[in-house]
């Protein structure tokens, strides 16, 4: 179960990283591939006794389809992607941000600026050839 339910939006839940760095602390459980798919999936439920419409009561009910999606398997690859890079990146500033008071500390300025470099990823080709 995820510390943040099926709630769309909600403050920030301070447990799940070093308390040096709120940006891990509030970052919520990565999903299991198949939890993601049906977290994200979107299967409208169809009329009964469908088959036993007709046509044309068919083609009134065609307006639900555009609420169908059915995610791809590449899908989980780029939020596992997403996922880690935010994770590093927050790793890095929490590093900086130490190197940062040991040098103000040291020195006795904090003249010294440091960047970091956030991971990237790309998605490239045709949808659904991974």
């Amino acid at each position: 179960m995820s510390k943040y339910g099926q709630k769309k939006v909600v403050g920030a839940i301070y447990d799940n990283g070093p308390m040096d760095n709120p940006f891990l602390a509030a970052m919520p459980e990565m999903l299991s591939a198949d939890e993601y798919q049906r977290l994200i999936r979107s299967l409208p439920p169809l009329p009964s006794r469908l088959f036993a419409l007709s046509s044309e009561e068919r083609r009134r009910q065609m307006p639900i389809l555009s609420s169908l999606f059915v995610p791809m398997n590449f899908m989980y690859r780029v939020y596992d992607t997403l996922y880690r890079a935010i994770t590093a990146t927050y790793m890095t500033r929490t590093e900086l941000e130490g190197i940062r008071q040991i040098n103000a500390l040291f020195y006795g300025s904090g003249l010294y600026n440091y960047a970091t470099q956030a991971d990237t990823g790309s998605a490239l080709g045709v949808a659904g050839h991974w």
